[in-house]
């Protein structure tokens, strides 16, 4: 889940809230389209979006500290692995839709 400080969605110029509703419609929709680009959006909705979804925090709440990588390489499995697990309740072709979003996340999780 993507922690936003409230700051920073009251300075994007789009409802974030809604742009992230309808990015995750069109997302579960395309495996059923044919000849249809895979939706895009903003970079900060696609990893909310990659993440499992959102949470608007106070700005004082959040760590000034950033994340070591340690921590950051553990919440990205956590994440993979729940969405891992969510595959076996969907019908094919969500299967292989989410398995190349999942692929997104592990790799880069690889060594190099």
């Amino acid at each position: 889940m993507l922690k936003i400080p409230n700051s920073v969605i009251e300075s994007l110029p789009f409802d974030f809230a809604l742009e992230y509703q309808r990015f995750s419609e069109a997302k579960a929709n395309h495996p059923f389209t044919v000849d249809v680009p895979a939706p895009s959006s903003d970079q900060l909705i696609e990893d909310a979006y990659r993440l499992g979804g959102f949470e608007v925090v106070e700005s004082s709440a959040l760590e000034v500290a950033p994340l070591s990588r340690e921590h950051q390489t553990s919440e990205l499995k956590t994440n993979a692995l729940q969405q891992l697990e969510s595959l076996s309740s969907k019908d094919l072709e969500s299967q292989v839709s989410d398995l190349i979003l999942l692929m997104k996340t592990i790799v880069p999780l690889l060594p190099d």
